[in-house]
Order: structure tokens, then C-alpha cells, then sequence
């Protein structure tokens, strides 16, 4: 798991000569990930971008930016990126983000190839203006993670349960006879016993 704070400076919209807009609240991205998972199986990676983070920032007049909301409407997009691993759902995942909420993205990973799988996770603020004008999107948090995927001699994690479970059938079956035996011995002390 890792974590980092957005500042308003971070979130503001490139302002090409314009007075400077932002979000006027810090923000805080959590992203977590397995630290390692087996072949086959399926596991989650999730960010969420929620408030939070540094107190005294909203609405403070020495930062010296305007409410972005006043003119845009804006959407927070965020994409995994990895070869090698099947990710489901498809990247982007876009979500509109008022004021004041939190948004989390969940991305389920699996794979077939034991090895180490370089990743990257992005997140993208979509400023959508309230008059119609051509929307612009500016990258705030992109941070590399690591996905490690191992296998017990050569094979998937189902079907290493299923051997798994396999094997305790057989040392049942293989070794019911003496369970029966031992039962007799217990049950056999006490039938004598209440015959008396």
C-alpha cells in the first residue's frame, strides 16, 4: 500500500494566461495491491482518491486560486497500466468527482506466467467546462508498483487446491483401515466393560 497527498497547486487547470483555478481542497491517494498472488488466481488492485490529507488548505486566500467548480465540471479518471496480466475492467475508469467525495477504482488482475510484472497506476483530472468548450485533461498522480506472481512447482494456484485436495482423499482412502482398526480399539474397551 502506499499513499500521497494532492495539493490544491496539483489539481489546478493549466490556466493558459487565465486567473488560476483549482480544487480548493487537498486530496489523498490510497492505491494497495496483493505483495504477491499465485498463477490463476485472481486478486485486486484499488486506488481510492478521497479528501484528506492537509488541514487549513480549502478556501485559504494566500494559495491564491479560484473554485474550479464555479466554470467546470470535473471527472477523475483512473487507469492501470501492465503487460502480461489480464485487468479487468478495461482502462480508463471515469468517474464525475463533486466536491467534497471520494471515488475508488478496483481492477481485478490475474495472470499465467510466474515472474515479476512491472505496473503503472494513473490518475487524470478531466476539467469539462460549463459553457461547452473543449474539455482538457491533466495527469495529478502516477506511481509504479510491482506485481509478483509465483506457482507451487509449475502450476496454478486452483490447481494446486484441487491436488491439494486430492491427496488428503487418498491418505483417507489409504489409510481407512487403520482408523477402523484404532475405532475398534476405543469402542471395543467400553462394549466390555457395560456387558460386565
Amino acid at each position: 500500500m502506499m499513499e500521497q497527498t494532492i495539493l490544491p497547486a496539483e489539481m489546478q487547470l493549466p490556466n493558459n494566461g487565465q486567473p488560476a483555478q483549482a480544487v480548493l481542497e487537498s486530496k489523498q491517494v490510497i492505491v494497495e495491491w496483493p505483495d504477491s498472488m499465485r498463477i490463476g488466481d485472481s486478486e485486486e488492485i484499488k486506488m481510492i482518491f478521497e479528501p484528506g490529507g492537509v488541514e487549513g488548505i480549502e478556501g485559504s486566500p494566500e494559495i491564491g486560486f479560484s473554485n474550479i467548480y464555479d466554470h467546470y465540471n470535473l471527472m477523475a479518471e483512473g487507469r492501470f497500466e501492465v503487460a502480461g496480466v489480464v485487468v479487468e475492467p478495461a482502462n480508463p475508469l471515469r468517474e464525475s468527482l463533486p466536491p467534497g467525495q471520494s471515488i475508488v477504482y478496483k481492477w481485478k488482475i490475474t495472470a499465467d506466467k510466474t515472474g515479476v510484472y512491472p505496473g503503472r497506476v494513473w490518475l487524470s483530472l478531466r476539467y469539462l467546462p460549463l459553457d461547452g468548450k473543449t474539455p482538457t485533461q491533466s495527469p495529478i498522480f502516477v506511481t509504479s508498483i510491482n506485481l509478483k506472481l509465483t506457482s507451487l512447482w509449475g502450476i496454478s494456484g486452483p490447481a494446486a487446491r484441487r491436488l491439494g485436495g486430492l491427496v488428503i482423499i487418498l491418505g483417507i482412502m489409504a489409510n481407512i483401515d487403520v482408523m477402523i482398526a484404532w475405532m475398534r480399539k476405543k469402542i471395543s474397551p467400553r462394549t466390555r466393560r457395560n456387558s460386565k
